[in-house]
């Protein structure tokens, strides 16, 4: 990695270089040749001016006049040569913006009036490139205040789910349906409001612990107290307190601290969808047991999609989504896959 890195730094600092020895040359260029035009502007004036005045056909000062006045005429004839030089200047920016406004753009949607939460993958399918299928012809449905766990080896399209479920990505194929309306259609800011999600990575910022749990909005204490005790934070906040600075990205925390914060951040947003994308990854075991025995249980009424590589606590969900290399291999409840599903009863056997 050092290797690698070293030569993309190269190669990056090279590229700088040459485009810093090509600015240069065109700005001695132009220099250069500001500077001799006008001098050689003058030099004719002087040498013309002086031929008239030995030939007593102008006087002293008006040539001298004529050449102040010159000068007018020579500035914007130099700004014409150097607009290069302001062209080069103004390139690196046009091209960045020409490529910011090239990105893709959400679509917003329309605000629409939402019955239930259930969600539906109606024959879904999505790549990231040309060559690679994510998901292929994908059907199965999440129905309101359930709980689904998705599971599968690495790279079976587990996470490609969530990210189109977010919209972070648009199908290629088929369609994502909430209440019944296709997604795309409805508005992007109340549709991501319905989401809570809880990811491997956790995202803190260098501010208190109560800024990173509430990300500046106004909550009771009586809630964000009732919210510290569900997330098994109690001990931090009574040794540090809630204003402790954590430091940048959560470096005075552990990685357990670290994921409790973000599982607060999002319980306390009370969003009808709750998502754990591979969240208990970096805890320890007690910590694992206590995220998926008591903090979810607690979420009432709340629809719950979980990816997990622990197959430990599937039973505590209402279905299973077993998906193999971007295909659903089973679907349903844990007992009835375990006996009928030799897909899922291989699977099993191979993560024990």
């Amino acid at each position: 990695m050092k290797n690698k890195k070293a030569q993309e730094f190269a190669i990056t600092k090279n590229d700088e270089i040459i485009q810093s020895k090509k600015f240069s040359c065109i700005n001695i260029y132009s220099t250069a040749v500001d500077k001799g035009l006008v001098q050689l502007m003058i030099s004719i004036l002087y040498i013309f001016g002086a031929i008239q005045v030995f030939s007593l056909e102008i006087t002293l000062g008006s040539i001298l006049a004529f050449i102040t006045y010159s000068v007018y005429v020579i500035s914007p004839i130099t700004a014409i040569v150097n607009i290069k030089q302001h062209l080069y200047q103004i390139f690196p920016s046009i091209n960045r913006f020409n490529e910011f406004m090239s990105l893709e753009e959400d679509k917003i949607g329309h605000i629409l009036t939402l019955y239930n939460y259930d969600i539906v993958f109606d024959s879904v399918t999505f790549s990231y490139d040309k060559n690679n299928c994510a998901l292929n012809n994908v059907s199965f449905k999440i129905p309101q205040n359930s709980r689904l766990a998705i599971v599968g080896h690495n790279g079976s399209g587990k996470t490609t789910i969530l990210n189109l479920l977010l919209r972070l990505y648009e199908v290629n194929k088929g369609a994502i349906y909430l209440s019944g309306y296709d997604i795309a259609d409805i508005d992007l800011s109340l549709y991501r409001n319905l989401f809570s999600v809880v990811s491997q990575e956790v995202y803190l910022f260098n501010d208190t612990i109560r800024n990173n749990i509430c990300l500046y909005k106004s909550y009771s204490e009586e809630k964000i107290n009732e919210v510290i005790k569900l997330c098994g934070l109690s001990e931090l906040i009574k040794e540090k307190t809630l204003d402790y600075i954590i430091g940048d990205k959560g470096s005075l925390l552990s990685g357990g601290q670290k994921q409790k914060i973000s599982l607060a951040r999002a319980i306390i947003r009370d969003a009808p969808i709750f998502i754990l994308d591979e969240a208990t990854s970096n805890t320890d075991a007690i910590s694992e047991n206590f995220i998926i025995t008591k903090v979810l249980s607690s979420l009432k009424n709340k629809t719950i999609i979980t990816i997990s590589h622990n197959n430990t606590y599937l039973h505590e969900n209402d279905l299973i989504l077993l998906l193999n290399k971007g295909t659903i291999v089973a679907y349903g409840k844990y007992d009835e896959l375990i006996k009928s599903n030799s897909n899922f009863k291989e699977f099993i056997e191979y993560r024990q």
